[in-house]
């Protein structure tokens, strides 16, 4: 993996995939036939994207069917498949299917005060287990488990990276421009995970908010303008 890990995710075209590279974004996510949101995109949609990137690709799904993954990761041909409520024999099978994609893991963590470590930590260890190559750390509200765009405690997220270790932990959930900078240096993670947080209007990404987003993880994190 990169020395930090600072994914874009939620892209929809090329002009706002072409931005984030710009701007210094070592991933590119793409939110793959997930009906609730906003930014799905097909299939072939993604494909498209995921050929077009520069940089690394991550097909984001919340399938929790081993096949269905898979098939999907074989259409979109990613560099990496962030799989968000499967279990972890999941990550097993897609290992055995498709070696040469990497797995990433999504752990929910309730935004707000009191998050249940201790379930966080045995999710955590589950995945490490079944051969995810990263920890993506989510807020969840009301019953969902991600894509809320609320911060969570970092104080949690850093016990979390640091229980974590030697595994990545990928920081997401309600970070923007203003507090990215904060979250990386109470966190510590090996990355930061973005979307509504750089956007106008659901959907609609903010070529000012990413190079913003982008510079202020920069400056906290020595990570270079254009990574290659």
């Amino acid at each position: 993996m990169d020395p930090f890990i600072l994914k874009i995710c939620g892209l929809s075209g090329i002009a706002p995939l072409r931005v984030a590279e710009a701007c210094g974004a070592t991933h590119v996510g793409l939110i793959v036939e997930v009906a609730r949101s906003p930014r799905c995109l097909t299939r072939l949609q993604a494909r498209m994207l995921a050929r077009a990137a520069r940089v690394p690709s991550v097909m984001v799904t919340v399938s929790t069917e081993a096949d269905e993954v898979v098939e999907l990761a074989r259409t979109v041909q990613p560099t990496v498949v962030q799989l968000h409520g499967a279990p972890p024999s999941v990550t097993g099978r897609l290992r055995e299917a498709l070696p040469q994609v990497t797995p990433w893991m999504v752990v929910a963590v309730e935004a707000g005060s009191a998050p249940d470590r201790d379930a966080a930590i045995g999710e955590i260890e589950a995945a490490r287990e079944a051969g995810a190559e990263a920890i993506v750390l989510d807020s969840a509200r009301g019953g969902r488990t991600g894509g809320t765009g609320l911060p969570m405690d970092w104080e949690t997220a850093a016990e979390l990276v640091e229980r974590a270790a030697p595994t990545p932990v990928i920081l997401a959930g309600g970070l923007n421009p203003g507090n990215v900078a904060e979250a990386v240096r109470q966190a510590r993670p090996a990355g930061v995970d973005v979307s509504s947080g750089v956007e106008s209007r659901p959907n609609v990404k903010s070529p000012h908010s990413i190079h913003a987003f982008c510079a202020a993880v920069r400056q906290v994190t020595g990570l270079s303008e254009s990574p290659k």
